[in-house]
């Protein structure tokens, strides 16, 4: 289960504001997990040819549970906040805000977690996903592979919530594709 709060620090800006002030926060709380991987990220600009944006280290990031306030830490390694501690739980129904204070800047946000789903039932419980061949066949095997690599996940929800799905290799991660393979194919 998963509540999710998403973010961005400059909804209207006005000339007194930083804009490199501004920032993107992304956080997931998982029900009955511990509270880690939130991220807060610098925007990069328009025309960057990056496509990650950096992690901001010092940014203040608090989360609130019933008005107690727990304090994030920042990991290097994973380049994102977590809850060092032990006596803050994630549950159904509890209720999460979240602020974030980068230099000039604010966001705040709120999250109910969700009940856990009910009548889950998938079409299978394994996706093989092929290495990749660069070749003259490479866009029969991309063609085959998405047309092949399906999963359907159904459960009852009346209310119509809105759920994250994350599928997770079991396996070691290797690429599917080779080095050279180009990050563009032309005519899918």
């Amino acid at each position: 289960l998963l509540c999710l709060f998403t973010c961005i620090a400059c909804l209207q800006c006005s000339e007194e504001v930083r804009t490199e002030d501004n920032f993107v926060m992304e956080a997931y709380l998982f029900s009955n997990e511990n509270i880690r991987n939130i991220k807060i990220n610098q925007i990069l600009p328009i025309e960057s040819s990056d496509t990650i944006a950096p992690a901001i280290e010092d940014a203040t990031v608090v989360l609130k549970k019933e008005s107690q306030e727990y304090f994030l830490q920042f990991d290097k390694t994973s380049k994102s906040y977590f809850y060092q501690g032990n006596n803050l739980q994630v549950k159904p129904n509890d209720l999460f805000e979240i602020k974030v204070i980068n230099k000039s800047r604010t966001a705040i946000a709120a999250t109910l977690v969700p009940q856990p789903t009910k009548g889950l039932r998938l079409s299978g419980d394994k996706i093989n996903i092929p290495q990749i061949q660069l070749n003259l066949s490479t866009r029969d095997q991309l063609t085959a592979l998405f047309a092949n690599a399906r999963l359907t996940v159904n459960w009852d929800n009346p209310e119509n919530e809105l759920h994250f799905i994350a599928i997770e290799s079991l396996d070691k991660f290797e690429p599917i594709f080779p080095a050279n393979f180009p990050s563009t194919v032309v005519g899918l």
